[in-house]
C-alpha cells in the first residue's frame, strides 16, 4: 500500500475495530492464548471488526485469554485478521484512496493486568495494512 510520506491513517472505511473486556471465556471457542505456557485466567479481551455503517454486522470476533500471573505484556502477533477493500483517509489526503488489503494485528500491548483482568485503559493494539 502506498501512503503519502509521513502520513498516518485516521480511520479505515467501512470498518470499525472495537476492543472489549470478557469476564468469562469458558463459553467461547478458539480462544487465543497471548502467552503460551502461562496459567490462564478466565478473563480476556475480544477484538471485533464491524461494518462501520451497520453496528449489528460483526465481520470478525477474536477472543484472547489473559495470563493469570503477569502484570503487563507486550506480545507480537502478526495475525492476519481480514482481507478487505478499504478506503484510506488521512490528514492532507486530497482524495479518497481505495485498496484491496489485509488487516494484520501486529502487536497487543497491555499496560496493566491484575489477576488476569486487563485494564482496557491500558490496552493498545497495533495493526498493519498490507496489499496482497
Amino acid at each position: 500500500m502506498q501512503l503519502f510520506v509521513g502520513e498516518q491513517p485516521i480511520w479505515f472505511s467501512p470498518y470499525a475495530i472495537i476492543l472489549g473486556y470478557v469476564d468469562d471465556l469458558a463459553s467461547q471457542k478458539n480462544v487465543v492464548r497471548l502467552i503460551k505456557g502461562e496459567e490462564q485466567s478466565h478473563h480476556g479481551i475480544v477484538l471485533k471488526i464491524q461494518d462501520f455503517g451497520k453496528p449489528d454486522n460483526i465481520i470478525l470476533s477474536k477472543y484472547y485469554s489473559m495470563p493469570k500471573n503477569t502484570i503487563a505484556l507486550k506480545q507480537k502477533m502478526n495475525e492476519r485478521l481480514l482481507d478487505a477493500n478499504i478506503i484510506l483517509l488521512g490528514e492532507g489526503v486530497e482524495r479518497k484512496m481505495s485498496y484491496n488489503a489485509s488487516i494484520i494485528l501486529t502487536r497487543i500491548m497491555i499496560g496493566k493486568l491484575e489477576d488476569g483482568i486487563p485494564s482496557l485503559d491500558a490496552v493498545d493494539c497495533e495493526f498493519t495494512v498490507v496489499a496482497p
